[in-house]
C-alpha cells in the first residue's frame, strides 16, 4: 500500500488519515485502531478528527502506521509496523528518533534522513532494500549505508522495494 501525501500536510494510510492544520497541530481520523494515535480503546468503529500532536512540520503514513516530524526534528511513530498486530509501535505517539531531516515510507519499510547526513532504516527487507547487507527484517531503526564511498546523504526517495540516496558531494 503506497501512502498518499499532499505537500507533507495530509496523508492517508490503509484506514486512517492525518492532516496538519495551519497552527502546526496534527489531527487524525479513520478506523479506530492504533494508527489513529489517540489511544482510544473503546468499541467505537470510527474516530476523529482527534488532535494528536503540536508543533508538527510533516506527517507520513504507511499502510498501518503513522509518523510525524516535529519542528524541532523529533520523529514520532505509532500504529503497526506491519500488517500483523505483533509489531505494535504504540497506541499513542512514541519518540523514535531525533535530529531528523526527512522521512520516506515504501510499503512497510521506513527510511529516515538525519540532519548529520546519515540514513536510518527499519521494516521489511526481503529484497535487501534496507541497505544493511542482508535480507533480514528489522522492526527497530538501524543506521544504513556505512560505506565511506557514499558520504553524507542530502536527499532520499523511496518507492516499493527501492530507495535512492543523493550524496551531498554529487
Amino acid at each position: 500500500q503506497r501512502q498518499m501525501c499532499i505537500r507533507d500536510s495530509a496523508c492517508s494510510g490503509q484506514r486512517h488519515n492525518l492532516y496538519i492544520k495551519s497552527d502546526k497541530t496534527l489531527w487524525s481520523f479513520g478506523e479506530n485502531n492504533p494508527c489513529i494515535g489517540a489511544g482510544i480503546s473503546s468499541s467505537t468503529e470510527y474516530v476523529g478528527p482527534v488532535k494528536i500532536l503540536s508543533d508538527v512540520e510533516k506527517c507520513y503514513t504507511g499502510a498501518y502506521e503513522s509518523l510525524a516530524l516535529k519542528t524541532n526534528g523529533d520523529l514520532y511513530q505509532w500504529g503497526y509496523a506491519a500488517a500483523t498486530t505483533s509489531y505494535l509501535l504504540g497506541r499513542t505517539p512514541v519518540l523514535a528518533l531525533q535530529d531528523v531531516k526527512d522521512v520516506q515510507i515504501a510499503g512497510m519499510t521506513v527510511y529516515v534522513l538525519k540532519n548529520d547526513g546519515t540514513v536510518w532504516v527499519r521494516g521489511e527487507n526481503g529484497g535487501g532494500q534496507l541497505g544493511l547487507g542482508h535480507e533480514s527484517t528489522h522492526w527497530d531503526y538501524y543506521e544504513s549505508f556505512h560505506s565511506p564511498d557514499i558520504g553524507d546523504v542530502e536527499t532520499i526517495w523511496a518507492v516499493s522495494y527501492t530507495h535512492l540516496t543523493l550524496p551531498t558531494n554529487s
